[in-house]
């Protein structure tokens, strides 16, 4: 499935609707997207890693 045109569209459309920034998350391990991002003008500025914690109640000594 080929998302670009619709990114680029996307960009287009929030950027003459006066955005400042666009922010794009992808996939680190892709290194195909990755590469086409970067050639629509995109760049790369961090990395973000996702933690999701779950609570239990404690067991009773």
């Amino acid at each position: 499935m080929n998302h670009a045109p619709g990114c680029w569209q996307l960009t287009d459309d929030v950027l003459a609707a006066g955005a400042t920034d666009v922010v794009l998350y992808t996939d680190p391990t892709n290194p195909t997207s990755n590469a086409l991002y970067q050639r629509l003008g995109y760049v790369r500025i961090a990395d973000f890693t996702g933690y999701r914690f779950s609570y239990c109640t404690p067991e009773a000594a």
